[in-house]
């Protein structure tokens, strides 16, 4: 059967043995007005997708097709215009405030949390690691530092993914049945295990161009001549600035030391600048790569490993009985979040390449600020330092990124309210909740 005339409502040219799709599902539908409804049908199928597709405009969709649009209708039919329209403007603004607007301050807080001054670090604030998940994942770093089997940073890389990745265990208990114990173990395999670990190391074929060290990459990158032509440039200009002050007069011995300290500090000052922006660069290049190499790992783990999708994350009690220090979550999640420990992990092994010193490593990870480097309670506890270690450091960023976003979004949400009676009022002069004052006055209709 040929395609019809697209005029006559019938869209498309791709044909199956012979009857084209579009002239099927129109003819299923009805002849006539077929093309009107192909469209609409098109359409349709086209917002359900999105809707399926995105959590956030599901559950955006969810709210106004099951809160807003309802109880704005039955107050309009039953109460008036004035309640109805003070119903709508208190849902939609709900609806935005509890959905959206949290989300979009928090993606306006991590682009804050990256400046020089909320950042001196240069973390990737977008590789977000929540609390449980950190904490069990610090409990395996911190057994594994009182090993005395670890003596290079290789070495210290691998056992941490080898215990992180080897806690994981599956939820379906299929495992447990006699029939199946021959064939799974509940936990990935050691040969699996090893392959896994060589895969997060970027050291297993095909996995070398989704997986890299960032501080060796910053490294790297460091020594190209652009960006020491920029630090030579820098203490130039600082010595520049320092002749021009003393009017270009010959210098004394003390100020020939004062020079140089201040040419060291600006060497050190643009150092700091480019490695925290190249950090930042090459973890957001690292994070580009970071759906191919999870589609991937998952998939093995799931067809090889025999792990199911959801997962505990097991720990040893003081007798050595198996428990689960993170409920039940889906193994893709603990993967992602692994990957993002061990790059912290790289962060705290910087310089420790030719020799390890485990304690400055631990130090790096979970040094706590120097009573001197904190004046009061609330640098000591919420305010991130570059001084203390990295998981501290991170705790205390992961703090203001979700209480900012919950108080601004939640203060907006107050103001609605007063803003919502305050549009009221101007149409009614009413005072105290002029929606049912007006509605009152008039009997019920508006």
């Amino acid at each position: 059967m040929e395609p019809r005339d697209p005029k006559k409502g019938l869209r498309g040219a791709f044909r199956f043995q012979g009857v084209s799709a579009p002239s099927l599902a129109s003819s299923l539908i009805g002849q006539g007005s077929s093309g009107n409804w192909y469209n609409w049908v098109v359409k349709g199928r086209n917002v359900l997708s999105t809707i399926e597709s995105d959590p956030l405009i599901g559950l955006g969709t969810t709210d106004l097709m099951g809160m807003v649009i309802p109880r704005t209708g039955i107050e309009l039919k039953k109460r008036g215009a004035i309640p109805a329209r003070e119903t709508f403007f208190r849902e939609i603004t709900g609806t935005i405030t509890n959905t959206f607007l949290a989300g979009w301050l928090g993606i306006l807080a991590v682009m804050l949390f990256n400046g020089k001054i909320t950042n001196p670090k240069g973390l990737d604030m977008r590789a977000w690691i929540d609390s449980p998940s950190l904490d069990a994942y610090s409990s395996v770093l911190k057994d594994i530092f009182k090993q005395d089997k670890i003596t290079t940073a290789d070495d210290l890389r691998r056992a941490f993914l080898k215990n992180a990745l080897g806690r994981l265990e599956s939820t379906d208990n299929v495992w447990k049945l006699k029939q199946y114990k021959t064939y799974c173990n509940g936990r990935l395999p050691q040969k699996e295990l090893d392959y896994l670990v060589n895969c997060f190391l970027g050291r297993q074929k095909g996995f070398e161009s989704l997986v890299f060290n960032v501080e060796d990459a910053v490294k790297t990158k460091m020594k190209l001549p652009q960006y020491q032509a920029e630090v030579r440039e820098a203490m130039a200009a600082a010595k520049e600035a320092f002749m021009h002050k003393l009017g270009n007069q010959p210098l004394t011995k003390a100020q020939q030391i004062l020079l140089t300290r201040a040419r060291m500090a600006a060497r050190r000052v643009t150092l700091s600048n480019q490695e925290r922006i190249l950090r930042q660069l090459e973890s957001q290049r690292l994070r580009l790569y970071e759906k191919t190499f999870l589609d991937r790992v998952y998939n093995f783990v799931i067809n090889k490993g025999k792990l199911s999708e959801e997962v505990f994350f097991m720990d040893r009690a003081a007798k050595g009985t198996p428990v689960s220090s993170i409920g039940v979550k889906n193994i893709r999640d603990h993967l992602a979040k692994i990957k993002r420990m061990s790059a912290l992990l790289d962060h705290a092994l910087v310089g420790q390449e030719a020799k390890l010193n485990l304690a400055a490593v631990e130090k790096r990870l979970f040094g706590q600020l120097p009573s001197k480097g904190a004046t009061n309670w609330f640098q000591r506890m919420l305010m991130p330092n570059r001084a203390e270690g990295l998981i501290p450091y991170l705790c205390k960023s992961k703090y203001w990124l979700v209480l900012l976003p919950v108080l601004v979004a939640g203060t907006l949400g107050c103001y609605m309210v007063v803003i919502n009676n305050w549009l009221t009022k101007l149409k009614t002069g009413g005072n105290d909740f002029p929606g049912e004052k007006a509605l009152m006055s008039s009997g019920g209709k508006h």
